[in-house]
């Protein structure tokens, strides 16, 4: 595993995730899933709302050999940033067992514990020369879902066990929040109704 980027990510003032629902097996364990995740798009336009699956796998596996089409936030650190913040805002709404912590961050399909590392990887960079991928981290820290730092490592690969929790996106809807512009009569509209204003003076300076 390459060496941490060292830079503590500082969380600010954004939209949280009010519709947001954590998803998990009838048995309430482990989390898998989160719908409803609502994030603020870069320019204030719009709240992108998306579906994520926590997918405890390589990185590749996990995106596919094009992961540019498919790893959401990739060269979009500034979304990713807001994305994670959305996602602990869910998870923090909620009491989580230890095991449903380690359900999101530690488990492999069938084949139970594998690391002790309560955290999730959203992609923001990746590199086919180096076959490596730069992620944002979402840690569970003193009982709370926080934010962490970025992280290098191989994509193929992150040893000892080659496998880590991603967050994986699926938008699922939009909500528009650009202003309505107020409707300006055409100016056809404008003639008829100045037609009719001198009509009525017309009519009315010859009653006189």
């Amino acid at each position: 595993m390459l060496s941490l980027a060292g830079t503590f990510i500082v969380l600010g003032t954004i939209h949280s995730a009010q519709g947001a629902v954590v998803v998990s097996p009838s048995n309430g364990n482990p989390v898998e899933k989160i719908t409803g995740v609502e994030v603020l798009n870069s320019d204030g336009s719009a709240i992108e709302i998306f579906t994520v699956d926590f997918q405890f796998d390589t990185f590749v596996t996990t995106f596919g050999n094009t992961p540019s089409s498919q790893a959401f936030f990739l060269d979009n650190s500034d979304g990713a940033l807001l994305a994670l913040t959305a996602i602990n805002d869910a998870m923090n709404a909620m009491t989580l067992t230890n095991q449903q912590v380690r359900g999101i961050t530690s488990f492999a399909p069938d084949s139970g514990p594998i690391i002790n590392l309560m955290n999730y990887r959203i992609p923001i960079l990746f590199d086919p020369n180096d076959n490596e991928v730069e992620t944002m981290i979402g840690q569970f820290t003193n009982g709370a879902w926080v934010g962490g730092t970025t992280q290098m490592e191989l994509a193929d690969g992150n040893p000892p066990n080659g496998l880590v929790m991603y967050a994986k996106f699926t938008k699922t809807g939009e909500i528009d929040l650009t202003p309505t512009p107020p409707t300006v009569p055409e100016p056809s509209n404008l003639v008829s109704i100045l037609v009719c204003g001198v009509s009525l003076l017309f009519v009315a300076k010859n009653r006189i």
